[in-house]
């Protein structure tokens, strides 16, 4: 079983990990009605480009499919479905070795309305072996990236570790 990310948890070395990439789409229609939790606007996006960097460390080992092959939207405050999807659904889910980058691209997004896609990873040892010291504590952080036309939004940064909570601090 994997374990689900949260913000500022312990994680276990060696094991499965997913985390989700949550894109809320949040505007005002022409007719000056604001997209709440409770109201949704008749506004949709264009295209929106999803990046994420894979936390260095963690290795890719692929997405949380849906069992119909597409990703669409949902309404934030009740689940029902709305407008949007990612184009080409699963299989426009990608994932650069070299970069280390998934992307995606999210088309029709309703105002009032959620995406969510899993990325499924797994965990290093504690110990960096590519590093001459050894730790006994490794933290990762991830801030993903979302495009639409001019407009960037980075997400909010989220942090686990593994290792030692008992970390030794330094004056600078």
């Amino acid at each position: 079983a994997a374990e689900i990310l949260s913000n500022d948890v312990e994680v276990v070395p060696n094991s499965n990990l997913t985390y989700y990439l949550t894109v809320h789409y949040d505007g005002k229609d022409v007719y000056g009605n604001d997209s709440t939790t409770n109201i949704t606007a008749d506004i949709v996006s264009g295209y929106i480009h999803v990046e994420d960097k894979i936390p260095e460390g963690l290795t890719f080992d692929g997405f949380v499919g849906t069992e119909d092959g597409t990703i669409g939207a949902i309404n934030e405050t009740d689940g029902s479905p709305c407008s949007g999807h990612v184009v080409d659904g699963v299989n426009g889910l990608h994932y650069d070795e070299n970069t280390r980058i998934v992307s995606y691209e999210i088309k029709d997004l309703q105002a009032g309305c959620k995406i969510t896609v899993g990325i499924r990873t797994i965990t290093p040892s504690v110990d960096d072996p590519n590093t001459p010291e050894v730790e006994d504590r490794r933290d990762f952080y991830n801030t993903a990236t979302a495009i639409e036309g001019s407009y960037t939004v980075l997400s909010n940064t989220l942090h686990v570790w593994m290792g030692s909570d008992e970390v030794e601090l330094y004056e600078v």
